[in-house]
């Protein structure tokens, strides 16, 4: 037996103790949640479903995070950093069930955030590729909403929401236009700015640079947000 086997049998025994705790605890958690919840409504809802409109909305949601996750790791090759696309996928799925007990989104991202860094991006490249990503999906979003309005007709409430969404548009593409270009003129002015908060916008704008010139990254994630 090598000096190193011990260290590795200790290491995958902390492993294995550390996913059983944390396998107990969601089931205490879960437990928790439903005797505290009157499923009866539940029940009685889920007894009129159609099964398979049941099960093509489960698994839509399954095949939702895996377009995410593969979208995720386009934007994160630009920075070369690739943890494989199952370290992705898991972090997304961890991401999806996190915002479920949150009252935005930015719990799911902040823990994004941390398994891009753990990853090996840098801090300032994990936010800027989660406001890509982030980004190319509500540009895909507003598309179909103005879409959907032009084609189908909107009602008196709706037809106020179109130009805001058009404008929201326009100001998503140039944004990404900015980021993914052939130029990149981010300018800090360091006259007025601390010095604390200088070296994090230059941190942030050299993130930002990473995204220049790759056409083909943006071309796939964008088609992957339309899929979504």
């Amino acid at each position: 037996m090598t000096s190193s086997e011990p260290i590795r049998s200790r290491s995958n025994l902390r492993s294995r103790a550390i996913f059983w705790l944390k396998l107990i605890i969601s089931a205490l958690l879960l437990t928790w949640i439903l005797l505290r919840t009157d499923l009866a409504p539940v029940l009685s809802v889920l007894s009129g479903a159609d099964p398979g409109w049941f099960v093509a909305a489960f698994l839509s949601q399954l095949f939702g995070a895996a377009i995410i996750a593969l979208r995720w790791r386009a934007l994160l090759s630009v920075g070369q950093v690739d943890p494989g696309y199952g370290y992705l996928l898991k972090s997304t799925l961890a991401s999806l069930f996190f915002r479920q007990f949150m009252p935005s989104v930015v719990g799911g991202d902040a823990l994004r955030a941390h398994d891009a860094w753990r990853a090996g991006a840098s801090a300032s490249f994990s936010l800027v590729s989660l406001f890509v990503d982030r980004l190319l999906g509500l540009l895909a979003l507003a598309i179909f909403a103005c879409l959907a309005m032009a084609l189908l007709g909107g009602g008196d409430g709706l037809s106020g929401v179109f130009l805001p969404l058009a404008g929201g548009i326009i100001v998503a593409l140039v944004i990404l236009l900015a980021l993914f270009g052939g130029r990149n003129s981010v300018r800090i002015p360091v006259r007025w700015v601390p010095e604390k908060i200088t070296a994090k916008l230059a941190k942030t704008a050299a993130a930002m640079k990473v995204y220049r010139g790759a056409n083909g990254v943006f071309g796939r994630a964008a088609g992957l947000s339309i899929l979504l």
